[in-house]
């Protein structure tokens, strides 16, 4: 617990938005999400034949990886009083900067693989281009509700209640949903992305309380009981998984999984928060990726497509058959696609017509 009361001074909600400060070790936590975002569908594309069947040690990843995602988007967007103005600049922004070029970049890269353009509307996974889109609809709930909230005049106490009611809302509607096929299967909610939406909204909105009270979630989180409460507990739940795919309470397990494993790696990186700073390689190589997600996650469907040429070898059958073989080949070709995609937003930086369509229309200090 030593060096909190330093962190949350330089820290605080309030410095961090006058100020205009990023917080070292998010940026490196976003940017190690965004490799294992890489890895996930490294795996997904070369080892699981295109299905949903996964490694063991990709299931682990998949539970806290995208909640993870939606977590630091909420703590990095949080702010205490919502204008007119705010409102109008931060949504507009996100359409040009986020909405549009997952537009442009998804149409081209479903054209580059042969599908159907249909999908990305008609198909909640949007060939895998859900994430910023559901981020898009979470980020506008979020800024017009925080909106008409400041205009009723709520204290902050009243504010914060009515955003937890929503996330235990849309954690009910998350578990009703896994148990209504209807709901996730029907065109208004495939078009929209209902599913999604209602699953990450809860966990955007915890990053958002998070912040609000970064001081007290900075000390409970970096309590090495609670800490180490939820890792045994994380464990359990991993090994309960595997043994019972079918276990009762799916949605709720999900749900509990996806917290534990952002309180773990929040733990990591806030013990190490000197380590994750710009005074160390690695954390100037995480940050650097921490703050171009937008370009690495729009073009690194491209590269890993590449990979479903490769099933026909032994490789996969090869890599499979051992979890270090696998953890050792799949980070690497992950830091590779990374790697090819920071130089392709580089490169498309020499063309700033074309790099504004199809990456934002404007020059971002950070992707969201």
């Amino acid at each position: 617990m030593d060096g909190i009361a330093n962190d949350i001074a330089r820290h605080s909600l309030g410095a961090t938005q006058s100020k205009g400060q990023r917080i070292e070790y998010i940026d490196c936590m976003r940017g190690f999400t965004m490799i294992l975002v890489v890895y996930h569908h490294v795996v997904y594309y070369f080892l699981s034949n295109g299905a949903e069947e996964v490694t063991n040690f990709d299931s682990i990843i998949m539970s806290f990886r995208m909640p993870l995602f939606f977590f630091i988007s909420g703590l990095m967007a949080c702010r205490l009083h919502v204008d007119s103005g705010w409102l109008r600049e931060k949504c507009r922004r996100r359409l040009l900067e986020q909405f549009m070029p997952t537009v442009v970049v998804g149409v081209l890269y479903v054209l580059f693989i042969h599908h159907d353009l249909r999908n990305l509307l008609f198909d909640s996974a949007r060939e895998g281009y859900w994430f910023t889109i559901t981020l898009f609809e979470v980020f506008v709930c979020y800024a017009v509700v925080s909106y008409v909230l400041d205009r009723l005049k709520l204290n902050t106490l009243a504010k914060d209640l009515f955003f937890v009611g929503i996330m235990f809302l849309m954690c009910l509607c998350f578990v009703l949903s896994l148990t209504s096929r209807p709901f996730a299967t029907s065109a208004f909610s495939q078009i929209f992305g209902l599913y999604q939406f209602v699953k990450f909204l809860p966990l955007f909105l915890l990053g958002v309380l998070a912040k609000m009270y970064f001081p007290r979630f900075s000390a409970i989180a970096g309590n090495n009981i609670v800490a180490s409460l939820a890792l045994l507990l994380f464990v359990v739940l991993c090994v309960l998984r595997q043994v019972r795919p079918d276990m009762p309470f799916v949605g709720a397990t999900q749900s509990l999984q996806a917290i534990l494993g952002i309180v773990m790696v929040y733990k990591v990186f806030y013990s190490y928060r000197d380590f994750f700073s710009a005074n160390t390689k690695v954390g100037r190589c995480l940050s650097h990726v921490g703050k171009h997600t937008l370009p690495i996650y729009l073009l690194h469907f491209f590269f890993v497509s590449g990979l479903m040429g490769l099933k026909n070898t032994n490789l996969p059958a090869l890599i499979s058959d051992s979890w270090s073989f696998e953890l050792f080949f799949v980070f690497l070709c992950s830091l590779l696609i990374v790697g090819a995609t920071l130089l392709v937003d580089k490169f498309l930086g020499a063309f700033p017509l074309l790099h504004s369509i199809m990456l934002g229309w404007k020059t971002r200090k950070g992707s969201t």
